[in-house]
């Protein structure tokens, strides 16, 4: 997909573009500051586009090994990376919920700290 990094995209055109080309749109792009908060609340992909943010936030921006993302993923990094609100609308606030949905099978809610994600 061509992305155009001056243009002004409508909330319908950024709600149909894959969410890792939105994502990008919105950390590179000049219009956009962050994902408006209905983006998250009024869309049926919102739970699947917020996994793959997650991952993808985990993976590939912050590099965290695996092992060590219950301790070291808070909330602070995705309000840093312009993803709070996807955060607070979709899982409810919890950073440790989001994980646990993205990755399932991998960790249990007892390796998190207990105020993780508050």
């Amino acid at each position: 997909m061509n992305i155009d990094y001056n243009k002004r995209y409508t909330d319908k055109q950024l709600e149909r573009m894959p969410i890792l080309v939105a994502y990008d749109l919105i950390c590179r792009g000049k219009y956009y500051c962050r994902f408006h908060n209905a983006f998250w609340r009024n869309r049926r992909k919102a739970k699947e586009d917020a996994k793959i943010l997650v991952k993808h936030i985990i993976v590939d921006v912050l590099k965290c090994d695996l092992d060590k993302v219950p301790t070291l993923i808070t909330k602070e990094h995705f309000i840093k990376l312009r993803l709070g609100s996807m955060i607070d609308f979709v899982f409810n606030g919890s950073v440790r919920d989001a994980i646990l949905e993205t990755f399932p099978n991998e960790y249990n809610k007892f390796q998190f700290r207990e105020t993780f994600g508050s």
